[in-house]
């Protein structure tokens, strides 16, 4: 009788789990991009920021965030990648208070919208600027 209680509460613990990884998905990251940065560091904490936005662009997956520190960037927003639902944005933000500043106007020489402004979301979705 213990036996057959304890394997009804593994298999309950089991697909609880299992319920809980297929609703949230999988686990998102979080990158940091700051004008001191370098684009060799893991660009996982502020003191390991990547130094440009395109290499977050490049690194982003579907539920991943990059925080952005103040300062001028001559980078274009252009992720790689979409976002693959509501609940699963590449997403891009300030990091505090201090102003993030994009002085690029992309690839103007291609002549398509997507590849033209600061931000160019143009064939993406599920992105959050």
């Amino acid at each position: 009788m213990k036996i057959q209680e304890s394997f009804r509460v593994s298999q309950a613990i089991f697909f609880s789990l299992m319920f809980a990884f297929t609703v949230t998905g999988a686990v998102a990251d979080t990158f940091y991009v700051s004008a001191s940065g370098s684009d060799a560091n893991s660009g996982t904490s502020a003191t390991q920021s990547w130094r440009t936005i395109a290499k977050a662009n490049a690194s982003l997956n579907p539920g991943d965030a990059v925080l952005i520190g103040a300062g001028i960037y001559s980078d274009q927003i252009r992720p790689a990648r979409s976002g693959a639902s509501q609940t699963s944005r590449v997403t891009y933000k300030a990091l505090g208070d201090g102003q993030v500043i994009l002085t690029s106007v992309g690839n103007t020489s291609k002549g398509s919208a997507d590849d033209v402004g600061a931000i160019a979301l143009g064939g993406r979705s599920y992105v959050t600027v």
